[in-house]
């Protein structure tokens, strides 16, 4: 099959995907899919203030990480055969790095986002337009 025929066939299979789980907004995968993660805007909380708390997230997640990466190591280390397991490379070589190198970047980006807010502005106030926690 040609590239393109695969890369026609995987968009379409994304949109459907997004598509259903828009349909159907109360099943348990979309309801997981679309939830908010990470810490909730507080009303009267400055923009700076919850960008340094979404870097906090961020790095209590690059934290779990490295733990995770750090404790893969020593298994390693204990058990040398460990290292040529297909599934252990898959998540130890490539799925950690990545997620450590996404919670990094992240981490980064929100501070440098919260101190542009801080210093240059603007930096508004959090406000709910209907009077709760929207959540």
């Amino acid at each position: 099959m040609p590239f393109y025929a695969k890369l026609a066939i995987f968009w379409v299979g994304l949109y459907l995907a997004i598509y259903l789980l828009g349909r159907f907004p109360n099943s348990l995968i979309s309801r997981l899919a679309f939830s908010w993660h990470g810490p909730v805007p507080v009303p009267g909380e400055r923009k700076s203030h919850f960008l340094f708390r979404q870097a906090g997230y961020a790095v209590n997640w690059l934290a779990q990480i490295a733990f995770l990466f750090a404790l893969g190591y020593v298994a390693t280390w204990w058990r040398p055969s460990l290292g040529e397991e297909t599934w252990f490379l898959a998540l130890w070589a490539f799925a950690l790095p990545i997620f450590g190198g996404m919670a990094l970047l992240g981490a980064i980006l929100a501070v440098c986002a919260a101190l542009k807010a801080m210093l240059f502005g603007p930096n508004p106030t959090v406000v709910f337009a209907q009077g709760g926690n929207q959540a």
